[in-house]
């Protein structure tokens, strides 16, 4: 299990989700800044967040990846 929260500063109010990708394959979407990341195997893994708008096209603010080690 992974607690991930963040936080998005922008001037324009637009709607917008986080795409989760785990090792380069999309896990989810999320429409709050803190969540938790079940059901993720064992070993090292590369996470990436994306804000996207609803039609999962890029609102122009830089994804973030981190890697974490799952026990």
């Amino acid at each position: 299990m992974l607690y991930t929260s963040c936080y998005i500063c922008k001037s324009e109010k637009k709607w917008a989700k986080l795409a989760v990708y785990i090792n380069g394959k999309k896990k989810t979407d999320y429409h709050r800044a803190a969540f938790i990341l079940k059901d993720i195997p064992k070993g090292q893994h590369t996470v990436t967040l994306k804000v996207v708008g609803q039609d999962n096209q890029s609102l122009g603010i830089k994804e973030k990846s981190f890697t974490v080690l799952i026990p």
